[in-house]
């Protein structure tokens, strides 16, 4: 394995950080929209909103970790949790502006980390 450059760590990092923040952007945006015109189209109750937020969240969740970790062949599991701060941040001031109630939100909370587990140990790609 070869040495470390400190100059390359720099670089590394910022890339990261540049591959979290628009994975976390793109994805959930995405996944709004769509939720949106689901539940316009549908004409679902509001009672069901949060509900597919927190599906919402959970997959973007899988798609940010995947995505954030592509390239990486170590420590995939610490890399996926990192990767998922922003999309924690985004689902606990969601519930500020919105409560639906501290049950739904403590559920997205502890499944945000597993489904960035699972995005960590699997093998399969997910092509983005």
């Amino acid at each position: 394995m070869p040495k470390i450059q400190i100059g390359k760590t720099k670089t590394v990092l910022l890339l990261y950080l540049l591959r979290v923040t628009a994975a976390t952007v793109c994805c959930f945006g995405a996944c709004c929209a769509v939720g949106a015109l689901v539940v316009y189209k549908l004409d679902l109750d509001f009672k069901l909103i949060a509900y597919i937020c927190a599906a919402i969240d959970f997959l973007c969740t899988f798609l940010i970790a995947k995505w954030a970790l592509r390239g990486v062949k170590n420590s995939r599991l610490p890399l996926a949790l990192a990767a998922i701060v922003p999309a924690m941040v985004l689902t606990v001031a969601h519930y500020c502006m919105a409560p639906s109630g501290a049950g739904l939100l403590v559920l997205r909370l502890l499944g945000m980390p597993v489904c960035a587990a699972l995005a960590a140990v699997s093998n399969k790609r997910v092509h983005l």
